[in-house]
Formats: structure tokens, sequence, C-alpha cells
């Protein structure tokens, strides 16, 4: 049978139904409400317009945190607060009338990719999401890495500098604090600051600068974007080559 399979992000909610083969049918976007109760009501929207098919036999819910699986609910998430406690098994199921499953959206990605993906021929794969923050997964021999609490593969919050920006989760210097699209936004408006005359000085003064609008500006060859993408890259290259000696 098919499955939908439902995206929760810090920005954005995607779900779609996809076949056992791992082909996509259809699929909708929704901006991410951060209410409890607008985010649970969109997902069960997402959930009905694309799975309200005969052959539609489950929900996977990838969401970003750490799972408290007994529970079926996120109990820590840095960048999505509004997740934080809801019992979102117990609150979907009876609206979408089909069984439901939650699993770290980092997880859930690295597993798509390797029975679906280029690591679908291969028996170890480290997967890294790049987004609003930094997520993770690993395989090895065939099995997701779960750890003792359930939060393995958490690679975003792998000490990167230990003297860096404080992160979302409380810590300093993550590879998230310094290389996801919330950490190039905020480098952005730093040198915004310092370089008033750049395009991105010049809309420092209308608006606060996203990660989005640095990737934008840099196409068009603004240097201060390019030279703040270089740096994210800079330290996205020193997570990747860390975890790849690791695993």
């Amino acid at each position: 049978m098919n499955a939908v399979g439902v995206d929760v992000g810090g920005t954005k909610i995607a779900a779609g139904v996809v076949t056992p083969e791992g082909k996509i049918l259809d699929e909708v976007r929704y901006p991410t409400p951060h209410s409890p109760g607008a985010l649970v009501e969109t997902i069960a929207r997402a959930i009905s317009e694309v799975g309200d098919g005969p052959e539609v036999g489950g929900v996977c819910l990838a969401v970003p945190g750490l799972i408290l699986a007994q529970e079926n609910k996120v109990v820590f998430s840095p960048n999505l607060r509004a997740v934080e406690g809801i019992p979102l098994k117990d609150e979907l199921e009876p609206r979408i009338g089909m069984p439901l499953t939650i699993e770290n959206d980092g997880n859930a990605a690295a597993w798509g990719e390797f029975r679906f993906g280029v690591g679908s021929e291969a028996d170890h794969l480290v997967f890294v999401t790049l987004g609003t923050g930094i997520g993770g997964g690993v395989i090895t021999h065939g099995i997701l890495m779960r750890g003792a609490q359930g939060s393995g593969g958490e690679l975003g919050h792998v000490t990167i500098q230990a003297t860096g920006p404080r992160c979302a989760c409380g810590n300093h210097g993550c590879l998230e604090a310094l290389a996801s699209g919330t950490a190039i936004g905020r480098r952005a408006r730093e040198l915004a600051v310092e370089h008033p005359d750049s395009a991105l000085g010049r809309l420092a003064t209308r608006r606060q600068i996203l990660g989005e609008d640095v990737t934008e500006l840099a196409r068009e060859g603004d240097k201060v974007a390019l030279s703040v993408l270089d740096e994210a890259g800079r330290w996205l290259g020193v997570g990747l080559a860390g975890f790849i000696n690791i695993f």
C-alpha cells in the first residue's frame, strides 16, 4: 500500500503520498504555524489533502527534535517550539483515520535516501539535512543508529567551534549555529552593520535579513553575501570531514 509522509520543518510543512517503490504521487506544502493548535490543524489538513485515496495505509510524521518514542511526542525541538509536548499520535489519528508513526526528520530522510536514493546500494550512510537547522541520520550495517536516548545522529549539534555562537539547543559552536539557514541569516545581519553600503547593508535598513536573502544576493554577485556563504561552507566542510572520520 501507499503511505503519506509529512515533513514538519521550521518554515514549511510538506506532505506527499509515496508508493512502496518511493515514487511521490501527490504533494502539498503549507507555511509552518508557530502555535500548537494551528500546527496540529495544518498537519491534519495536509494529510487529508493528499491521503484520501483508498490505497493509503498509514502516515509517517517526520519532525525536528528529540522524540520520546513511548509517548509519541517531541520533548525538545529548539527550532520548532510549538511541537514540543504535543501527543501528536493521539491528536492526529482520530482526525485522519489512519495509523500514524512519528520519527525524527533527519532519521526519516536518511532512511529514505538509504532505501531509494544514492545510498540504496550502500551498507553504511551518513546523511546531513540543511535547512532552518541542521539535522542528520546515520545508518550502519543497514540499521538506523538511534543511540541510548534515541537522539543518535543529531549531527547538527556536534560542537565545531568551542567559542562559537550560542545554538538554539543551549550549546555554543554547534554546526547548526555556524552553517544552517538560521546561522547564515544571523551572520549576514552582523556583516550588514559592518558593510552598510553593500546590498546586504541596504536591505538591512528595510527589514530583517533571512538566509534566503543571502543566497539571492550572492547569486547577484554581492561580495558580502558571498563571504557569508563561503564562511558557512567552510564550517560545513569541517563538520563533514569529522563525520567521515567518525563513521
